[in-house]
């Protein structure tokens, strides 16, 4: 497994009632995260385009248990993955190494809520960016203020309380 892993685009949203959607309802309700999930199982099944490598986060968990491992995710992808990362965090020596930036009000009180970075829409005014993009600019500014510190998720959590420090709630 490598940086150079081969890697087939898809077409897929979790907006309702678009072409390449995968779910045909809310993906908030029970239906869509259930259709979500099995959407993101079936790609993690899918043999790819190297058969043996890993086609889940938590094949890769099982390869290294020492790794870290950072998802930026919408809320809808968190959902979709779920089963997969509570795989991952059993795998992995430190439940810790599993970290997740997404969204607060929608992923806080979740089956990972230990490991998620709570990302706000008010961190926008400091990462700038379209709001599509917030957490993956909210993700990179906490990575570029490590300073050699470890990425787990307590360090990141602390590095985005620091980011958002001077900015109203």
């Amino acid at each position: 497994m490598g940086w150079d892993a081969l890697l087939c685009p898809y077409s897929a949203t979790f907006a309702p009632r678009e072409p390449d959607s995968v779910v045909l309802s809310n993906p908030e309700s029970a239906a869509g995260r259930s259709r979500l999930q099995r959407w993101w199982h079936t790609l993690s099944t899918f043999a790819g385009p190297v058969p043996g490598e890993p086609r889940s986060l938590a094949a890769i968990a099982a390869l290294d248990p020492t790794a870290m491992i950072l998802v930026v995710a919408s809320p809808g992808y968190v959902h979709a993955m779920e089963d997969d990362l509570l795989v991952v965090r059993d795998r992995l020596h430190r439940p810790e190494q599993l970290v997740v930036v997404s969204n607060r009000a929608r992923l806080e009180r979740g089956l990972l809520s230990d490991h998620l970075v709570p990302v706000e829409g008010r961190a926008q005014s400091v990462v700038g960016g379209p709001w599509v993009a917030l957490n993956a600019r909210v993700a990179r500014a906490l990575l570029y203020r490590l300073e050699g510190a470890p990425v787990d998720v307590k360090t990141l959590r602390a590095r985005y309380a620091e980011l958002t420090r001077s900015l109203k709630p």
